[in-house]
């Protein structure tokens, strides 16, 4: 596996911004065999995903059309491995763009920085 953490200095030039580490895996890897497969398997999974939230986005509205305002609608079909219910869910969030712009002593108080890993193509648009 080649790991490149940046490149040599150009004499005489302005320091460069500190480069971005990466990786080349060695070929047979196990990163290269996950590698070889990962785009194939995202644009499926990212149509799958697509393809499930038109279903089920019309099965609401066929269940609205059927119950119209009910809260709790239950659909039984041959075609499900078992009964969907539809159901109204209200929930309550805390509008942290208001509240850090009007109140940001209170904001800093509840505020807790968190960290996740994002894997996304470079210079792309993830998803």
């Amino acid at each position: 596996m080649t790991i490149a953490n940046s490149l040599p200095p150009i004499p005489g030039a302005p320091a460069p911004a500190p480069a971005v580490p990466s990786v080349t895996p060695d070929i047979n890897s196990r990163l290269d065999q996950l590698l070889l497969s990962y785009d194939e398997a995202k644009r499926d999974a990212d149509e799958a995903k697509k393809r499930v939230e038109e279903i089920t986005n019309g099965i609401k509205f066929e269940l609205a059309q059927a119950r119209p305002g009910e809260a709790e609608i239950v659909v039984t079909s041959p075609h499900l491995a078992r009964p969907l219910k539809m159901q109204a869910i209200e929930s309550w969030r805390i509008d942290s763009t208001r509240l850090k712009a009007e109140n940001p002593a209170l904001y800093v108080t509840y505020a807790k920085k968190s960290t996740s890993w994002k894997l996304a193509p470079v210079g792309g648009q993830s998803s």
